[in-house]
């Protein structure tokens, strides 16, 4: 089987790998390293927001009792594979 610098399967036929995912966390500098890897790279990266950031800033509900919680967590999950 062939490697990243030799992308050929067991018959010996070259293949390209699939896509990667990337996620970015932390306190800073997502937008500026997504930014990086976007103008090194070039148009084979696609920036997906994060579904969190998305749903409660559009006013979705910060739930505190653990029920609740667990369904927003669904929701922000739900949302985010939809997007990506």
């Amino acid at each position: 089987m062939g490697s990243m610098s030799d992308p050929t399967d067991s018959s010996g036929t070259s293949r390209r790998p699939g896509p990667f995912r990337i996620l970015l966390t932390g306190g800073g500098g997502k937008t500026t390293a997504a930014d990086l890897f976007r103008r090194e790279i070039g148009d084979r990266i696609i920036v997906v927001p994060e579904a969190a950031t998305l749903l409660f800033s559009g006013g979705f509900p910060r739930p505190s009792e653990s029920r609740a919680s667990r369904g927003a967590q669904r929701a922000i999950y739900h949302v985010q594979r939809n997007r990506e």
